[in-house]
């Protein structure tokens, strides 16, 4: 695999587990321009310098996000318990 597709290759698996952890956008963003820029000024491969993407990514904190854990819960179980409103009077009722 040349360095381009590797160093793709990395990028997307890292992007995808950050968003998973519930990163936002722009900080993968900044991420990524800050890996790209490290690799190209050290001359190293990304993954030597920064493991592999499941390493990097578990330097971020976990955040509440419709696509962590936590906040696929929560909103479930917010639509679970949420009340539901009433319905009007039907003329049935009043019979």
């Amino acid at each position: 695999m040349s360095d381009t597709a590797a160093t793709q290759k990395y990028e997307r698996e890292l992007v995808i587990l950050l968003r998973m952890r519930g990163v936002p956008e722009t900080e993968i963003a900044q991420a990524i321009t800050e890996t790209r820029a490290y690799a190209k000024k050290s001359g190293q491969p990304i993954e030597d310098a920064f493991g592999t993407p499941a390493e990097f990514a578990s330097q971020f904190p976990v955040r509440n996000s419709p696509t962590t854990k936590g906040g696929a819960l929560r909103r479930l179980l917010g639509a679970a318990f949420k009340p539901t409103p009433k319905s009007p009077k039907s003329p049935l009722d009043e019979a």
